[in-house]
């Protein structure tokens, strides 16, 4: 279980790491193959557009390290004067059990296109990264996508997976749990209920569910 994790969760850090940027350092090849393997994740999962309508971004944290149970860590960033991203973590003596990552962009479709491009920047070959994801019809968000593991114990997929990529409105939303204890998807749903509570009070609307 633990290096299916590993290979999960890396999927989410990979592309940013790898320092590629908007223009794949100019390797246009690059740029190509990572497209053609988004579309292709975005097709297996029947996945429509999202709507390209620009929505404001937060002015400040939506998130406090009270705000779920178990944060031990809050971490918030801006760019022209609006939140860019949070991140939550949960630590215990010295390690990080799990963590959230939260990204607020400029339109749904810029959320959905990231989720995906995160996920499609992995080292996994395609045939290997079409099989490592579901779409959960009921999941948080407009948009849920979970790690494809095998259940155990009489739980379902959704107890048992590791990670969870989700979509509301304009914001992308990544969970990542490392122990059985705390459950991914306990949270992705903890962290939806906040997001569509600040969007209510804000008066923002999410799109229909895809």
């Amino acid at each position: 279980m633990k290096k299916l994790i590993l290979i999960l969760a890396v999927q989410i850090t990979v592309f940013i790491s790898v320092g590629y940027g908007d223009d794949y350092g100019g390797n246009e090849e690059l740029k190509r193959i990572h497209e053609t393997r988004t579309q292709a994740l975005m097709d297996k999962l029947e996945v429509t557009p999202a709507s390209s309508d620009k929505i404001q971004r937060p002015c400040k944290p939506v998130f406090t390290k009270e705000s779920i149970s178990g944060v031990t860590l809050h971490k918030s960033g801006t760019k022209d004067g609006y939140i860019s991203g949070e991140r939550l973590y949960f630590r215990h003596n010295g390690k990080t059990d799990a963590y959230i990552h939260i990204y607020y962009r400029n339109s749904a479709q810029e959320a959905q296109l990231e989720l995906f491009e995160d996920l499609a920047g992995c080292t996994l070959p395609t045939e290997g990264l079409l099989l490592s994801y579901v779409k959960v019809p009921k999941g948080p968000g407009d948009l849920c996508i979970a790690g494809n593991v095998k259940p155990t114990h009489n739980k379902t997929l959704e107890e048992c997976t590791p990670v969870v990529y989700f979509t509301r409105a304009n914001i992308f939303v990544s969970v990542i749990s490392d122990v059985p204890e705390i459950s991914a998807m306990e949270i992705a749903r903890k962290v939806d209920t906040i997001l569509a509570g600040s969007m209510e009070q804000q008066g923002k609307h999410s799109p229909e569910p895809r």
